[in-house]
């Protein structure tokens, strides 16, 4: 899996993701193979629930709008994409020694990770919530 930083992500567009890669370069993530992908690991999948702990029913990709999943919860909040292999988008927090006291310091990259899926959403599409 490659991993980069979300600030990597330039645009979001309705078919596409571009973003620079490790050399600088803009790359592009094709939005309608990680919906394909998606649907492949949703109906491969044996513990695939939705939120209410129901098995989630085999799809086809006209009734996704899923190219990956996020997690804001996690150390580093993250964007995976279901590319072949999978690319991730994190956020590297930079924890300052004044907020080890205040629980609610990750909060100032929120806006940052939720812009992503704000574009997504604005073109069509959507990531899974992991948490």
């Amino acid at each position: 899996m490659e991993i980069f930083k979300i600030s990597d992500i330039i645009k979001v567009n309705p078919d596409s993701i571009i973003y620079l890669n490790t050399e600088k370069q803009k790359t592009i993530i094709n939005l309608f193979t990680c919906r394909s992908n998606w649907v492949s690991h949703v109906n491969t999948s044996d513990n695939f629930i939705d939120w209410e702990g129901n098995p989630i029913e085999a799809m086809t990709e006209e009734q996704s709008k899923y190219v990956g999943r996020r997690d804001w919860f996690d150390n580093n909040p993250y964007y995976e994409f279901f590319t072949d292999p999978i690319i991730r988008f994190e956020i590297i927090t930079r924890k300052r020694i004044i907020e080890l006291f205040n629980k609610y310091w990750k909060m100032r990259y929120y806006k940052e990770f939720r812009f992503v899926e704000e574009e997504l959403n604005r073109n069509g599409w959507a990531t899974f919530d992991m948490g």
